[in-house]
């Protein structure tokens, strides 16, 4: 089955920043079999309707939200451990239960989590962030294996040092960059949509890190 005519994406992030909008992609490949019945759902975030009501059924979804909250193995504290958990990985665990339905039904979806390089390398932010990012490529490759064959692939991109806010006031940080830059917003959405658009590729991480490491 082709991929909808004008598949709908939603970007999830923190919720003063949400939003979601309409992109058309090019038509893809999609297996005929009939997905498996489910069993019972958690509860769908309170927001997944609005899309659905808005766009019509979501065909891609780009888990993006994340929190970088910097502490040393002596200061973290418990609450910043769940915090960090609940933000980085039990939001694209709650976003993707809502949206799987809907592209089980159409047999035909696109699902990116922005992982981190701190996923699997040391990091300046904490264990708990190394945990949350690495949390999440390890459920990418679960949901990838489990619906590989109902047309839907689940990928993962892992930027290290982006030009973002949360970077401001850092640029000694360039240093460690044998590119000798950060990277860009625009740069990690291009490998988005790489992903998004090749049908073939699933189950995988898209590392951008300027040449700090290599997997």
């Amino acid at each position: 089955m082709p991929a909808p005519p004008s598949p709908s994406i939603i970007a999830s992030a923190r919720p003063r920043r949400r939003r979601w909008r309409r992109a058309s992609l090019p038509p893809a490949a999609a297996p005929s079999r009939s997905p498996p019945t489910s069993r019972k759902r958690p509860p769908s975030p309170r927001w997944s309707s609005a899309p659905k009501s808005e766009l019509g059924p979501v065909d891609i979804l780009v888990n993006n939200a994340g929190i970088a909250i910097v502490r040393g193995v002596d200061d973290l504290t418990e609450e910043d451990f769940d915090r960090t958990i609940t933000v980085n990985l039990k939001s694209a665990f709650l976003c993707t239960q809502a949206v799987l339905p809907m592209m089980r039904t159409r047999k035909w979806g696109r699902i990116v989590n922005i992982s981190s390089g701190a996923a699997r390398g040391a990091g300046s932010i904490g264990p708990h962030y190394n945990a949350s990012k690495a949390a999440v490529e390890g459920m990418t490759r679960g949901y990838a294996a489990r619906l590989v064959k109902e047309g839907i692939t689940v990928n993962a991109v892992a930027p290290s040092l982006i030009e973002t806010d949360m970077m401001r006031g850092q640029s000694e940080l360039v240093s460690r960059i044998p590119m000798g830059r950060f990277g860009t917003a625009e740069e990690v959405a291009q490998a988005v949509m790489l992903l998004v658009n090749n049908p073939y590729m699933t189950g995988q991480t898209i590392a951008m890190s300027g040449g700090m490491a290599f997997n």
